[in-house]
């Protein structure tokens, strides 16, 4: 087995507890902006951080916050993008409610998060 097919499997990244984030980009969402998934710990619900950037280049320091919750919000960060394109964002979380909470529990589990990455719709 190559490593590429190794480092792809389910078992081996839960195992090796790989994957604890991820950047979603447009081809994954349908969204101009990258969206970024991962563990929230303990510390507070769901949420997704979202790049002021349409590239796939993603910067902390350039990006806000999205509660998932059936009625989505901005939590933090300063919002750079149009308001339709915001309320695209906002329609993809509520489209994806039940994937992104799976998501986070998986995520917060060391369970692979490979088949709901799959589930997600795009918008």
């Amino acid at each position: 087995m190559k490593i590429n097919e190794l480092v792809s499997t389910p078992e081996y990244l839960t195992e090796h507890n790989l994957m604890e984030m991820t950047n979603l980009v447009s081809s994954d969402t349908g969204l101009k902006y990258v969206i970024w998934v991962g563990s929230t710990g303990q510390r507070h619900g769901p949420r997704i951080k979202v790049s002021n950037f349409t590239t796939a280049n993603f910067a902390k320091a350039e990006c806000f916050t999205v509660v998932v919750s059936k009625d989505p919000y901005v939590e933090s960060g300063q919002v750079k993008i149009k308001k339709s394109d915001l309320e695209d964002i906002f329609d993809w979380v509520k489209t994806n409610y039940d994937t992104l909470i799976e998501l986070d529990t998986a995520f917060n589990s060391g369970n692979s998060v490979i088949e709901l990455l799959n589930k997600l719709a795009k918008i």
